[in-house]
């Protein structure tokens, strides 16, 4: 199972982006849907923020 209770594409980022040595976040709608723990919307985009 993924980070997320529904698949979206996100649980590949996540893999792809965990242990490349830098911070980053999920942002916008998505990051919502994860705070829920649902999915509220189709979402055709994803928001990565990359923290110096």
């Amino acid at each position: 199972m993924g980070i997320l209770p529904f698949d979206n594409g996100v649980s590949g980022a996540f893999t792809f982006l965990n242990n490349r040595g830098f911070d980053w976040s999920i942002c916008g709608g998505v990051a919502i849907d994860i705070f829920l723990g649902k999915q509220n919307r189709i979402h055709k985009d994803h928001y990565f923020l990359h923290n110096k």
